[in-house]
């Protein structure tokens, strides 16, 4: 298959394991509301948590299993995860650089994707107001 066929084969699998992993989010953000009530964030946190967990897993798992085949790890990480939840690769993130001993790094990515993403919320929602 030609270089340019295999990357719209990825980026096909990508899609479709996007959409999967965005269903998935989707079932278990309404099962966990009928379950638990839409009062607090139990259905986001479970996703999230769920996601770390999966990904951490299937992260080692992939790599034992199937040689850490880029094409597996593009699809289930980066496509159906990545939709489930993107939350999962920027813990991943932040354990490899924990584990790498990269503490300045890891805190530094935990305080600027955490304040900087809450102030980036806040400007949206203010530009979007004032655009109104």
């Amino acid at each position: 298959m030609s270089e340019l066929g295999g990357m719209w084969r990825d980026l096909l699998l990508l899609g479709g394991a996007g959409g999967l992993g965005a269903m998935a989010r989707f079932g278990v953000n309404l099962g966990v509301q009928r379950w638990l009530g839409s009062s607090w964030v139990w259905a986001t946190m479970l996703v999230n948590l769920l996601g770390c967990f999966l990904f951490g897993f299937l992260a080692v798992w992939l790599s034992a299993k199937v040689g850490g085949s880029p094409r597996a790890k593009l699809i289930i990480l980066t496509g159906f995860l990545g939709a489930f939840t993107t939350f999962s690769t920027y813990a991943f993130e932040v354990v490899e650089q924990l584990q790498g001993g990269q503490w300045g790094g890891a805190l530094g990515n935990i305080a600027a994707q955490t304040l900087v993403g809450i102030g980036a919320v806040f400007s949206g929602i203010w530009l979007a107001r004032t655009c109104s």
